[in-house]
């Protein structure tokens, strides 16, 4: 199964600062040529664009929430031309409070 991009999610550790969508670079039409013009990508959220003319293969995910599903989608453009998307489902972790600090009794 061909798709112009392949999508993965990489989940971080807890620690670090987000998420990070990545997928594949296109370098081909559909018809198997070699594109010779600039590439750049457009992303989408669960229909919404949150990303357009990124020159990199992979887009820092605005903060994604908690336990929340989303559809991220990726799509080639060339010369104002937009290809298929490739799409992931994604549900971010559950972020769980820290445990209180310094438990004390007082008078």
């Amino acid at each position: 199964m061909k798709k112009l991009a392949l999508i993965t999610v990489l989940l971080l550790s807890p620690l670090m600062v987000g998420w990070t969508l990545q997928w594949g670079a296109v370098t081909r039409y559909t018809d198997n040529t070699v594109i010779t013009r600039p590439v750049s990508y457009a992303v989408w959220d669960t229909g919404t664009q949150i990303g357009a003319g990124v020159s990199a293969t992979s887009f820092l995910l605005p903060n994604p929430g908690s336990g929340v599903t989303h559809f991220y989608e990726v799509a080639a453009v060339v010369d104002n031309v937009t290809g298929g998307r490739a799409g992931v489902n994604f549900t971010s972790a559950y972020l769980t409070p820290a445990i209180p600090g310094s438990p004390a009794v007082v008078p």
